[in-house]
């Protein structure tokens, strides 16, 4: 039976688990390691439909060549579905050479991944990826093989959706949440979108919490400037503010309240990069208080190698008499620099 094809065999699934990036799950029906076994399974993106073929052979025991490659690849905006351009948009994807040149210009960018495997080795060429020795993963009642295939998007794409869900928050637009604060300032928001970035908003909005009930939620604990930046990072994955008005550490503090831990990360990532002689105490301090590794060695070096001149400083003895463990580590520092 060795060197044949069963094409169409097993059952292929294909889930978008977010914006251009798709699952796809090959599970066998039948199994024999000496059978090439072929499959074809179709993307539906914003941007490109592209339709897709996965092979798999023997390559040696228990080891095996899994091959993908594009069978095709349409952009659903070129034209009107149909007409002569929309056709000509359409690209076949063929062996030979001159047609994978020519397909250079106009495959989608895309990055693939093969879940559960080591010791891979990866091959490339325009339009066809090739793993070679991969293992089979057993589980269920059938094996099979999981591909990530993100297509991304191209950066004038991203900042026209950032753009569109900024001006969505900006212009207070159907918004079905509203936040109001102690000094009678508010601000509406939604809740699809409140719930999908924080686990604690998702619990508020969704439970019989009375905030599910009125769509109204106090916030005492927080300034306005610092909640809507908060706000704004979740609905565009930037916070424009945070370093000219320099709330860093009030956005993380209500960042984890809210348990949106990219949010924390791009706050500490700033922070150490704003370490300085009038603030590397204070900062360290505030890391140690809410358990930053990174936060607490970057300032602990910092103090170090600036110790000359912040230890003639007023605050230095303030340091030392309210924080004797942190300065005794720092002054530990300062011996390994001698």
């Amino acid at each position: 039976m060795e060197g044949m094809t069963v094409r169409g065999e097993g059952e292929v699934t294909v889930d978008e688990v977010r914006f251009e990036l798709f699952r796809v799950l090959w599970k066998y029906s039948k199994y024999d390691e000496s059978v090439k076994y072929c499959q074809k399974f179709r993307l539906g993106g914003m941007k490109f439909d592209s339709e897709f073929q996965i092979s798999r052979k023997k390559e040696s025991i228990g080891k095996f060549i899994i091959t993908l490659k594009y069978i095709s690849c349409s952009d659903r905006f070129a034209s009107q579905p149909g007409d002569e351009q929309s056709k000509s948009k359409r690209i076949e994807l063929e062996e030979e050479e001159s047609v994978g040149r020519k397909l250079k210009s106009h495959l989608p960018p895309v990055t693939i991944f093969l879940s559960g495997q080591e010791d891979l080795i990866t091959e490339y060429k325009t339009g066809k990826w090739k793993f070679n020795r991969v293992q089979t993963v057993v589980g269920g009642l059938y094996p099979f093989f999981e591909f990530w295939i993100d297509f991304g998007t191209n950066e004038l794409e991203d900042k026209i959706i950032v753009l569109r869900m900024g001006n969505i928050l900006h212009n207070q637009t159907l918004c079905d949440v509203k936040f109001k604060f102690t000094n009678g300032e508010e601000i509406g928001a939604h809740a699809a979108i409140l719930s999908s970035a924080s686990s604690v908003f998702a619990a508020m909005l969704r439970t019989d919490f009375v905030e599910s009930k009125t769509r109204i939620v106090n916030i005492a604990d927080s300034d306005m400037d610092v909640f809507k930046e908060m706000l704004t990072y979740m609905y565009t994955g930037k916070a424009p503010n945070m370093e000219k008005k320099k709330f860093a550490r009030s956005v993380y503090e209500v960042a984890h309240k809210y348990d949106i831990e990219l949010l924390k990360n791009d706050c500490v990532n700033l922070l150490t990069t704003q370490l300085s002689n009038s603030n590397a105490m204070e900062l360290l301090v505030w890391a140690q208080f809410h358990s930053l590794p990174n936060p607490i060695e970057k300032s602990e070096q910092f103090i170090a190698k600036n110790s000359q001149e912040l230890c003639s400083q007023p605050a230095w003895l303030d340091f030392m008499k309210d924080h004797p463990q942190l300065c005794l580590k720092i002054i530990q520092r300062m011996a390994r620099l001698l």
